[in-house]
């Protein structure tokens, strides 16, 4: 929520620091964090990796250095990360968590000897179909490891084939409503067709050919057709199969959405 406050208001914001100050409060001996404050002497490594991102606009990256070599640090032998959640028991090694890495190190210019082998396990973990598959721990849905392995692999200059089956998988599950709606709706939690939505369309907002630029108008107008009387958009719930756990997912939904609003304004000469 604070990255997506940064598109509009300043550092200084009263909001943005409040929650920066909350945020170096959870961190670890590593100054790492975790997804919650029952673990915060662990560490979640997709969470992590979107607060150094933070922490980098709101300071010098060179800051960061410590952060990014505990990370890198944590690289298994096969290239890939591990998700380091206390609370994820399997698929701790989905290729999401690998793209979250990669995607920092990218925007923060961090040279690491394992950037290779970590590509390459995205090229082999990718499936037939152009996904990387889906996982309850993981949202649920496909959009969300296309979400981060995509960008991660635009700098890899032997991934073009892998982007290719990626892209065309997500052009080609497009509902003709403009949206995605692909999760596992048998289980009671699941996150909503927005939600889906804003992680495709975020995977398509710098793609500069016609079907990429129509699907992703087609899907914004949806998104702006969804938009509740608040202000938000509806995010479901995070897709735990469990009847007494309910997380709602208002907030990702809504920063997702509103960045991809100001993306497009932007891209269109009217920011």
């Amino acid at each position: 929520m604070a990255d997506a406050l940064l598109e509009r208001f300043p550092t200084s914001d009263t909001t943005v620091q409040r929650s920066l100050k909350w945020l170096k409060s959870m961190e670890n001996e590593d100054q790492l964090i975790c997804h919650n404050a029952q673990c915060n002497q662990r560490f979640c490594i997709e969470t992590s990796a979107l607060y150094v991102q933070l922490l980098a606009k709101l300071s010098s990256p060179a800051e960061q250095q410590s952060r990014l070599n505990a990370i890198s640090q944590l690289q298994e032998k096969n290239g890939c990360w591990k998700v380091g959640n206390p609370d994820v028991f399997y698929k701790t090694d989905f290729p999401s968590v690998t793209g979250f890495v990669l995607n920092l190190f990218d925007e923060l210019h961090f040279k690491s000897y394992g950037i290779d082998s970590a590509y390459r396990f995205l090229i082999n973990s990718q499936l037939e179909n152009g996904s990387w598959g889906q996982s309850w721990e993981y949202y649920g849905c496909t959009g969300y490891a296309l979400w981060q392995c995509l960008p991660a692999l635009k700098r890899c200059a032997y991934g073009g084939k892998t982007l290719k089956k990626g892209k065309a998988f997500i052009l080609s599950t497009q509902l003709t409503d403009g949206s995605w709606a692909v999760s596992n709706d048998s289980l009671s939690n699941h996150i909503s067709v927005e939600l889906q939505t804003a992680f495709m369309l975020s995977c398509l907002q710098q793609e500069t050919d016609e079907l990429s630029k129509k699907a992703f108008e087609k899907g914004l107008s949806f998104l702006l057709s969804k938009q509740l009387s608040n202000g938000a958009w509806e995010g479901g719930f995070f897709p735990i199969p469990s009847e007494r756990y309910k997380k709602r997912e208002y907030l990702i939904a809504t920063a997702l959405i509103y960045k991809l609003l100001i993306a497009a304004q932007n891209n269109s000469g009217n920011g």
